[in-house]
């Protein structure tokens, strides 16, 4: 190996680089002679632990000149070889130079305050702005303290301490992983918390809110967080509903409220001593059978529009059954709603649950499943609690209050009142679809303060159906449109009572609902939309704005003219159709501009002394009052003369 193949390494390092090559090599050779492996070794050999000094001699480190640019050519990266681009590169010819583009240039800071002549920055066609101020007069011609430009040439770190205490003075956050602490239990739950759980397995978890997270479908470890209400929307898809209708849990009604019991609050781990390291399946048992952790009081199961309580039904008719004629699986969850109440730092009080049921057939197997969480605090003296939506204007986001003006008669006299639905989420709403676009029987969209919406779904319908129910087709079409409960009045404030009949806003072009027209003339005509638009407007201060409802208007589409697609007695194939019926709410800002009022100047009435003019007028009245004209005349002349002498 000959000292020309690395003439940048200087020559005592070669040799010293060889005679390790050549004593490693050596060592390789003497292991191999004597036969000795460790791939054939079946005896381990033992190897201490116990660091040894290290004999190698310490070689101290090139010392770097001190105030002086140690790196004048950065981009000169190849040895014996010219870098593209790098014009200091002393390896590369000036024909080199020729072919390039430009020059790298280096993050220089130069101190803007030295003198430097102007023809350098022009001679270089350097990147580096020069600023000029009074001819160059304020510039500092001579450095006299050359080290303010430098930086301090650190020691190389030699041992582990010395890092550490780097380490503990210049670190900044990085990947390295905290150890593992006793973690203890919460004293009580806090908002945002996890909610617990206790399995009959006796494992701890979490209350899962399954939701979509990286895509449309369903991720079932999302944790359900405490006091905050939530409600997501996510898809299952079965593939094959004959082999997965009676075998996924995601679809099981008893999978929301079976087989697990609520940790009513964290705090009773602390009562019995236990921390996450500690706690023993024993313990997790006792807490399962115990009152310490919480059953669903109240199991409602709904389907199409009947609700019944889970004690009047039988639990097997609760499990999904596929029925192979129909080509259908029964008793799907569509829709999981947890009630909870709370009561501060005592926790959980109490725990209900509503399922929807729907029946899956082989058009909608992609299901849209919601989930949501409602917390109530405990009642006060028997008294339930109403959420409002706004105090005592509308908050965005929440929903618009809605109900049915009725008449009541109390102590013999008529009571107007508004009937309202305890459901927040049941009051003004619009039609959405399922996971195959028909419009769902069972869940609509709440329309929400200041969030335009649209919302669309198919209704499928047969040629047959155009040409014999077509009258029965608009009164469909207008119950996806309105809901089965159709209000009449809108609160104009989010805290209306519902006793202030006077501040409630009826609803404008809600009895202009579509004719009910026959099939003539070979077609059916049907309105299939429906546009709700609200007017509000910004009252009260303008640094503390509350919005106001001041006017609500249904409006619906003008009819389509459905025809059949292969209309006489010579049509075969009975053609099906897709219509979409859509509703949208848009929301139109009718705030008055705020009128900037001037008040008038201020008239000013000047009086003086009463003895002001004395001696010039005698016998006056010890009373305020403007002096006569004459008088004002002959006060001006004299002032204007003694200034004139003086002048």
């Amino acid at each position: 190996m000959a000292p020309e193949m690395f003439p940048w390494i200087p020559s005592t390092l070669l040799f010293f680089v060889l005679v390790v090559f050549c004593g490693e090599t050596s060592a390789q050779s003497a292991s191999q002679a004597t036969g000795s492996s460790i791939y054939s070794s079946t005896t381990p050999s033992i190897v201490s632990s116990t660091p040894k000094e290290s004999s190698t001699p310490t070689v101290p480190p090139k010392p770097l000149p001190r105030n002086t640019d140690i790196g004048p050519c950065p981009c000169d990266l190849t040895v014996k070889g010219c870098d593209v681009n790098c014009c200091c590169d002393s390896d590369c010819s000036a024909a080199d130079r020729t072919t390039f583009t430009e020059c790298i240039t280096f993050n220089s800071i130069v101190d803007d305050r030295l003198c430097f002549q102007e023809n350098i920055f022009f001679a270089v066609n350097s990147k580096l702005v020069s600023n000029k101020s009074s001819n160059g007069i304020f510039c500092i011609y001579y450095d006299n303290y050359p080290s303010r430009n430098f930086y301090k040439n650190p020691d190389l770190i030699t041992n582990t301490s010395a890092f550490e205490e780097y380490v503990r003075k210049y670190s900044a956050p990085s990947f390295h992983r905290p150890p593992q602490n006793s973690t203890e239990f919460a004293k009580f739950y806090k908002s945002g918390d996890p909610i617990g759980i206790i399995y009959g397995n006796d494992t701890l978890g979490f209350l899962h809110l399954p939701r979509s997270m990286t895509s449309e479908y369903c991720a079932d470890f999302n944790p359900a967080t405490y006091l905050f209400d939530q409600k997501f929307s996510c898809v299952r898809n079965i593939p094959n509903l004959q082999t997965e209708c009676e075998r996924i849990p995601s679809i099981k009604a008893f999978t929301y409220f079976q087989n697990f019991r609520i940790i009513s609050s964290p705090g009773i781990f602390e009562n019995l001593n236990v921390t996450f390291e500690n706690i023993t399946t024993d313990t997790i048992l006792a807490l399962y059978n115990s009152n310490l952790t919480l059953s669903f009081a109240n199991v409602t199961l709904c389907k199409d529009i009947n609700c019944h309580p889970l004690a009047n039904i039988n639990t097997t008719d609760l499990l999904p059954r596929y029925d192979m004629k129909q080509n259908t699986c029964y008793n799907v969850v569509e829709k999981v709603f947890y009630e909870i109440t709370c009561d501060g730092t005592s926790g959980i009080t109490a725990l209900n649950v509503k399922l929807h049921l729907i029946d899956l057939n082989k058009m909608n197997i992609r299901l849209t499943q919601t989930f949501a969480t409602e917390f109530k605090q405990s009642q006060i003296n028997g008294v339930s609690q109403f959420r409002r939506s706004g105090n005592p204007g509308y908050v965005t986001s929440e929903p618009i209050m809605a109900g049915t003006l009725e008449q009541l008669i109390v102590d013999q006299k008529i009571v107007l009142m508004i009937k309202m639905s305890t459901d927040r989420n049941n009051w003004l709403t619009l039609p959405q679809s399922t996971a195959s676009g028909d419009c769902s029987s069972t869940t609509r969209v709440p329309v929400t303060f200041g969030q335009d919406l649209r919302t669309g779904c198919f209704i499928r319908v047969s040629d047959d159906d155009v040409r014999s129910m077509c009258e029965q087709l608009q009164n469909r079409t207008i119950n996806i449109l309105l809901g089965n409960s159709i209000y009449t009045h809108v609160a104009s404030f989010g805290n209306i009572q519902v006793t202030d009949v006077g501040d409630w806003l009826k609803i404008l072009g809600l009895n202009k609902q579509p004719e009910i027209l026959p099939f003539d003339d070979g077609y059916c005509s049907l309105s299939l939309g429906l546009q709700i638009q609200v007017m509000f407007a910004q009252v009260g201060s303008i640094s503390n704005p509350q919005s106001k409802i001041i006017g609500v208007a249904y409006n619906f589409e003008q009819r389509r003219n459905i025809y059949p697609r292969c209309p006489g007695i010579s049509c075969q194939i009975n053609s099906d159709h897709l219509l979409e019926v859509v509703a949208s709410v848009t929301f139109h800002d009718a705030s008055q501009p705020v009128v900037e009022v001037i008040a008038k100047p201020p008239i000013y009435q000047l009086y003086l002394p009463f003895d002001f003019f004395y001696p010039f007028v005698s016998n006056m009245a010890p009373e305020r009052h403007s002096p006569s004209k004459p008088v004002r005349i002959f006060v001006i002349s004299v002032i204007v003369s003694v200034f004139a002498i003086v002048s």
